[in-house]
């Protein structure tokens, strides 16, 4: 009798932890709600894009840029997202779409526009002069 005690109580430990079948095995019965409140912000040829989750759980959310369709995929947890690869002098908006087992959910409303920040950093070349690089507080 001892021994099928065990057993029982170990095969339900198992079922609730999440064991293929078991109670903690649940999949979600709809797809995530369309983010909220996206807001995005430039970068260097990128933007950060924000958003808060709506609605299921989502396994992970995608970005997408309009125009080009630039995308960038972060885990359900998260709720900003670096998009990289965007041009500078153009302006993008994004949406962010969140996916779970049941699916896609809708897109949420576009952002705000932006336009990334073109490239530079220490090394600047002028035309007709050779690279040269600046120190900080050393002047020209």
């Amino acid at each position: 009798m001892r021994r099928r005690i065990g057993v029982s109580i170990m095969l339900a430990t198992l079922a609730w932890a999440g064991f293929p079948g078991g109670f903690g095995a649940r999949a979600e019965t709809s797809t995530p709600g369309a983010p909220a409140n996206v807001s995005a912000h430039a970068g260097t040829l990128s933007a950060v894009v924000q958003w808060t989750p709506t609605g299921s759980l989502a396994t992970s959310y995608t970005v997408t840029s309009n125009p080009r369709g630039v995308t960038a995929t972060v885990d359900g947890g998260a709720t900003s997202a670096t998009v990289t690869g965007l041009a500078f002098a153009t302006s993008y908006t994004f949406t962010v779409a969140g996916t779970n087992s049941s699916g896609t959910g809708p897109s949420s409303a576009a952002s705000n526009a932006v336009t990334p920040i073109a490239p530079g950093g220490p090394f600047q070349r002028r035309r007709g002069s050779r690279p040269r690089a600046w120190a900080v507080g050393c002047g020209p």
